[in-house]
């Protein structure tokens, strides 16, 4: 099932459906208003996520618009469904908002419908009266299909999962698209402009910053904005788009209806290890180590296994992955599922610097009872030669940090249980 089948849906800037109205109830009243930004690393960016909560927050002064930052740079709904009770639903949002149409653009449809339909029912099973906003962002690659009046392929699976639980979405590049037909908007410029808003601090009434030309300049990468224009642009989509979701349907409990996918993921669970699995691994401390000062608060806990080091466990269920981090120290596993084994290095074109990345095992299984084993290599394979072109540079500067060849593993991510 090919995303591709879903590029027909119309693309419009805001489809309210039945709105947001317990949200709004709660800023009309001046109750506290908790907002999740569940996404990638466009909702990461000091951009439209601060700047659309400030202006919410200036709109109803007398309520308390507060945000949880749930976003995480080069990961997708997959991941997003497993980590959302730790990241979101433990913190009792109010409202949610979910961008992963570009991340999930490169996926199977059918991938895409399961966790994003995970990640709705997952949240409606734990808070009822939560009103959820699904929110597309764009790349400089999506603007041809959007200047056709078209979704791009995971904004049209995601449209079709809105239609069919009424849930707000909204197009936020849908008229930078079209600015961009008109000459108005360059996608890709090698101007330099904020990355980032100063602080706390955001003028909405600003409008986007243009270049000597008249021009605005969107991004230099035509993925991430510039602060003073291209968030601008996503924050004026955004309130034109809040004026008709306020509006639609009533307060109340959200019901669940019948899945459109027997198999998505709302048993997605994120586990954390335990000494009995491991074989040689040390937890990591905050007083001692500065991946714990980075990672500690997005994961249950973190652990270093060097050279020979193990982890075993068994599960029952169809879908197994491992959340660990890659970066310049990380090394190559082998990983044995029940009898079949495979290899992953741990490293990858941008590791300069540490992330925490999802490692997919397998999906699709019989759902019974799997033994995993996770070894690490001794491989010391060339490293340089992995980085892009421009990073390499770091590493003949620096090439200390590139010694070790370890494995940083923070969580078990399974559909089912341990066993």
């Amino acid at each position: 099932m090919s995303s591709h089948q879903y590029d027909n849906y119309p693309a419009r800037e805001c489809n309210p459906r039945n709105g947001i109205a317990n949200a709004m109830a709660r800023l009309s009243t001046g109750e506290p208003l908790r907002i999740a930004y569940l996404g990638g690393s466009i909702t990461q960016q000091k951009g439209w996520r601060i700047a659309s909560r400030l202006w919410l927050q200036q709109q109803y002064p007398k309520a308390r618009v507060s945000e949880i930052n749930a976003a995480l740079g080069g990961t997708g709904s997959d991941l997003g469904a497993f980590r959302l009770y730790r990241d979101v639903l433990q913190h009792i949002p109010d409202l949610v908002f979910i961008e992963f149409a570009v991340n999930d653009s490169s996926l199977p449809a059918e991938r895409i419908l399961k966790s994003m339909e995970g990640i709705v029912r997952q949240i409606w099973h734990h808070l009822p009266q939560c009103d959820i906003c699904f929110a597309y962002t764009l790349t400089h690659t999506d603007t041809a299909i959007l200047q056709q009046g078209r979704c791009t392929g995971s904004q049209g699976v995601m449209e079709t999962l809105a239609d069919h639980y009424g849930i707000s979405s909204i197009n936020l590049g849908l008229e930078i698209a079209k600015l961009a037909q008109d000459g108005k908007v360059i996608m890709k410029s090698p101007d330099r402009h904020i990355e980032r808003f100063p602080g706390e601090l955001l003028d909405v009434n600003s409008g986007a910053t243009r270049n000597e030309q008249g021009i605005i300049p969107f991004s230099n990468d035509g993925v991430h904005p510039f602060a003073d224009t291209g968030h601008q642009l996503y924050l004026a989509a955004f309130i034109r788009a809040f004026e008709q979701m306020k509006s639609a349907a009533a307060t109340g409990v959200h019901h669940l209806p019948a899945p459109l996918h027997a198999q998505n993921w709302e048993r997605a669970q994120l586990l954390g290890l335990s000494r009995a699995m491991l074989s040689g691994g040390e937890q990591l401390q905050p007083a001692t180590s500065p991946l714990c000062d980075q990672f500690g608060h997005m994961v249950p806990e973190l652990w270093r296994l060097r050279t020979g080091g193990r982890m075993n466990f068994r599960f029952a269920g169809t879908v197994v992955a491992l959340y660990d981090l890659l970066g310049p120290d990380s090394g190559m596993v082998q990983i044995k599922l029940d009898d079949h084994m495979t290899q992953h290095p741990r490293f990858d074109p941008f590791c300069t610097w540490t992330r925490l990345a999802p490692l997919w095992i397998a999906e699709d299984l019989p759902d019974a009872p799997h033994t995993v084993t996770i070894e690490v290599l001794p491989d010391h394979f060339d490293k340089r030669s992995i980085l892009f072109e421009e990073n390499r540079q770091d590493f003949d500067l620096h090439p200390e940090k590139y010694d070790r060849y370890d494995w940083h593993a923070a969580a078990i991510l399974i559909l089912g249980r341990l066993l």
